[in-house]
């Protein structure tokens, strides 16, 4: 082949790989502008799907309000709380124990009862009247009740075996109630004020220092010593009232109740007889200062309590 033959296939292969360079660019441009497309649509969903979810906010979020501070010019984000339930403020409970003095159960409101009342009445309602009475019980099974040691009520049993000089002795004097298991409980009136009114069914020896020595008994098994009160409620055997008075005044002082007939001028076994010890027992609490009205507060506490228990 000539010098022309071998230009004109020179200039040919020239041509081609010219045309092969620009097509492969063509195709190069072509494809980073599909990319290039494709990249700004995917953007643009992402942005409309951030869009979206913003304007609608999930059904158990808490709401918020913004709240803008003046003096600075931020904003303070206050999450709603929940209202707190008002704590019951805590009642001052009155522990009666000893006789119930209703032999036949004919008395259809005791004086424990007529107590409760009577505080209600009279607006003091911050304390609570709890009913641990025994009836037809001596103060032997009295003290087993109320938690007294077996060895103190073997004791006095003891004593009064001798006393008695082979004598015949009645049940009380020596015998503790064999229902006392059906009867007895946990004590929830430790910290309470003891209202003490036992002895007329015996159980003391007839000796009244004696009573009052039980008295303390049952007494010393509450944690605070400072308040309580005795009631005297003579017994149904021959006693002399005077010295009765004089031992529970001795080992008492001014918590000793004396129910003269000034006071008690009812049967005590009668209802009217009840509401009249009531009224006494009430009067001696005001009267020592143990009755405290309710603050101002405690009410409100204790109203808002009663209307939460409502509204629930």
């Amino acid at each position: 082949m000539g010098k022309k033959g071998r230009f004109v296939l020179f200039v040919i292969s020239l041509l081609l790989t010219i045309g092969v360079a620009g097509y492969i660019g063509f195709r190069i441009v072509r494809v980073q502008q599909e990319a290039s497309t494709y990249r700004a649509s995917q953007a643009d969903a992402s942005a409309e799907a951030v869009k979206s979810d913003s304007s609608v906010a999930p059904a158990e979020s808490v709401r918020e309000s913004s709240v803008s501070s003046s003096s600075t010019g931020s904003s303070v984000v206050a999450k709603a709380t929940a209202t707190p339930t008002p704590t019951p403020a805590a009642k001052t409970m009155i522990s009666i124990r000893g006789d119930i003095l209703d032999e036949d159960g004919s008395t259809d409101t005791s004086y424990p009862d007529y107590l409760s009342q009577l505080l209600e009445k009279n607006g003091y309602t911050n304390y609570t009247v709890e009913n641990n009475t025994w009836d037809n019980s001596g103060t032997l099974s009295q003290m087993a009740l109320a938690g007294v040691s077996d060895n103190d009520i073997n004791t006095y049993i003891t004593a009064h075996q001798n006393n008695a000089n082979g004598a015949e002795l009645d049940a009380t004097e020596y015998i503790v109630r064999d229902d006392l298991s059906q009867y007895k409980k946990d004590r929830d009136d430790l910290d309470a004020i003891p209202v003490i009114c036992m002895g007329y069914y015996g159980g003391w020896n007839n000796d009244p220092n004696e009573l009052a020595e039980q008295i303390q008994k049952i007494l010393d098994t509450y944690t605070q010593k400072d308040d309580y009160v005795v009631v005297g409620m003579y017994p149904y055997n021959e006693v002399d009232t005077a010295s009765y008075d004089q031992a529970m005044t001795d080992a008492f002082g001014d918590h000793y109740l004396a129910l003269t007939s000034d006071i008690l001028d009812q049967p005590a076994f009668d209802d009217a007889g009840h509401q009249e010890i009531a009224q006494a027992i009430y009067d001696k609490l005001n009267s020592l200062g143990y009755l405290k009205a309710q603050t101002s507060a405690e009410s409100a506490d204790s109203n808002a309590v009663t209307s939460a228990s409502e509204a629930q």
